[in-house]
């Protein structure tokens, strides 16, 4: 719900500060929305899955899940032809399939999709318990998940992450990297309609920025325990 809020908070920037640029119209907004509400149902397991136990298991492949909880949605539905395209749009939010072999030939579909992208991403980092999430939870999810080893070029395994502790302190590097590589050049700043939206001030960004200097100064004082703030249950 989070990243459909942030989806239609940059659709709206756009609108308001789009300047003689083509609107997005109906159809499309509404499947971009339609996108942000399935884009990570792809870690909801089967009545019938009796392998695995949690949905975090489904980490590497939830992407192309999600887009076929959404195919089985739609189907029947007035909207069943445009499931080619939701199927696609919906692996900008995601790494399963690089973002050139997705790409649209109209211009304002590869706007949406970078909007997609980018609020799936902001929503996350500016959270303001993002930090706490990644600490209590996402450890887990990727150890689930199967990713805290991988493969390295001499075909050994070879560990990416420890422990928690050691996932936090990468945290910062990942959220600059994540800003100016996925953010800034893939999805091109199309953060920036936020700003339009508030009236202002990116709140989104601004938030992320609280964050990534919060922690890069525990990290620096080794005083990652002052994270204090009490992670939601029930959120796994």
């Amino acid at each position: 719900m989070d990243v459909t809020l942030a989806t239609m908070r940059l659709i709206d920037g756009y609108e308001k500060s789009r300047d003689g640029a083509s609107s997005l119209g109906q159809r499309r907004v509404t499947l971009t929305v339609l996108s942000a509400l399935f884009h990570d149902s792809g870690y909801i397991r089967h009545r019938q899955d009796k392998v695995h136990k949690n949905g975090a298991e489904y980490t590497k492949t939830h992407v192309t899940r999600s887009t076929q909880y959404l195919k089985q949605y739609l189907l029947g539905t007035r909207l069943e032809e445009n499931i080619p395209f939701v199927t696609r749009l919906i692996h900008y939010t995601g790494y399963e399939i690089p973002l050139d072999k997705i790409e649209f030939d109209d211009p304002d579909d590869n706007r949406v999709g970078w909007m997609l992208g980018t609020a799936d991403l902001i929503a996350q980092m500016s959270d303001r318990m993002y930090l706490e999430k990644c600490r209590d939870y996402l450890f887990l999810e990727f150890e689930l998940g199967g990713v805290l080893t991988r493969t390295n070029p001499d075909g050994e395994q070879e560990v990416v992450y420890s422990s928690s502790d050691e996932l936090l302190a990468a945290t910062p590097d990942f959220i600059r990297n994540t800003v100016e590589n996925r953010l800034k050049k893939s999805f091109h700043k199309v953060y920036s309609y936020a700003a339009a939206h508030f009236n202002g001030p990116n709140l989104y960004m601004e938030a992320l920025e609280k964050n990534c200097n919060f922690l890069e100064n525990l990290v620096a004082k080794d005083q990652l325990h002052l994270l204090r703030r009490n992670s939601p249950r029930g959120t796994v």
